[in-house]
């Protein structure tokens, strides 16, 4: 059982710069197409003030941080027992290169499912920038596998059913590799042994090492940026349903949902998905986009 009288603990605030070096590696890492993510003549030329930082790029500074880094010493876990269950953000403004951003963190809640054989940490992020403007919030779910963890599968459901509308543009990815998630590894920052080592992998009770949960979400934002600005993106949350294997190759996609009225603005909201060529959902999402 965990600890729960870690609720509410902070992790000291972490600054970092965000470098032009590593979002170009970013982008190539998650075959990134666009140029203003690769070249900053083309980020100004499409509005921003240098390379943008892709939306799940904010997810990959915070994993990094000492924070995250002590959470196994704090809560006395091994990272073998983690996996990362959800991922959301709410965004203020689009970070770019040159940026210096703040991360403060703390946890907001604790508790177990099946039995005591999972757990939930819950950690919520603020984010500001060099001038102490909020960019975006952050909130992730952790999953812990207390006992018998390796042995709890998730039954993917096949496409979800959601209301007809406008359809933004589906691709597939290519098969994961052993090559692709050593590089991610490098691009992200989140080197978990379990997603690139398969002694360590096995040692967790897994028969091979498998996608970062990230990486696939990474995948599902260039759905949203070729369909529409960056910085029309209100928000962006994905749950991840299953484990991507090596070799699954992903179809990444979503179709608009609703229209409705927000802080002045139309907006849109967005149902995502990504399966595998078999149809199981691994990740399942929802983006909110405000119309031009």
């Amino acid at each position: 059982m965990l600890n729960h009288t870690h609720i509410g603990h902070e992790f000291a605030p972490y600054t970092v710069e965000v470098e032009k070096g590593r979002l170009r590696f970013f982008a190539k890492a998650t075959r990134q197409s666009d140029p203003a993510y690769l070249d900053e003549a083309a980020a100004r030329w499409a509005g921003y003030r240098s390379l943008p930082a892709p939306p799940t790029f904010l997810g990959c500074l915070e994993m990094e941080s000492p924070g995250s880094r002590q959470l196994c010493a704090l809560m006395d876990l091994d990272i073998g027992q983690l996996l990362h269950g959800e991922q959301h953000f709410d965004f203020r403004a689009v970070a770019v290169a040159g940026d210096s951003l703040t991360f403060y963190s703390r946890i907001t809640d604790i508790y177990e499912k099946k039995g005591g054989a999972l757990g939930f940490i819950a950690i919520e992020t603020r984010v500001t920038d060099q001038h102490g403007m909020r960019v975006a919030d952050l909130r992730r779910l952790v999953v812990v596998r207390l006992r018998g963890g390796h042995r709890t599968r998730i039954s993917p459901p096949r496409f979800a059913r959601v209301p007809s509308g406008c359809e933004l543009p589906w691709f597939t990815g290519d098969p994961v590799s052993r090559l692709g998630l050593a590089l991610y590894a490098v691009a992200s920052g989140d080197h978990n042994p379990i997603h690139i080592d398969l002694d360590f992998a096995r040692r967790a009770g897994m028969s091979d090492v498998f996608a970062h949960g990230m990486l696939g979400m990474a995948h599902l934002g260039h759905v949203l940026t070729k369909w529409s600005p960056q910085a029309a993106l209100r928000s962006y949350g994905v749950r991840f349903v299953a484990i991507t294997h090596l070799g699954d190759a992903l179809t990444f996609g979503g179709r608009v949902t609703d229209e409705f009225e927000a802080e002045g603005e139309r907006r849109v909201r967005v149902h995502l998905s990504a399966a595998n060529a078999a149809g199981e959902i691994k990740l399942n999402g929802e983006a909110v986009i405000a119309l031009a």
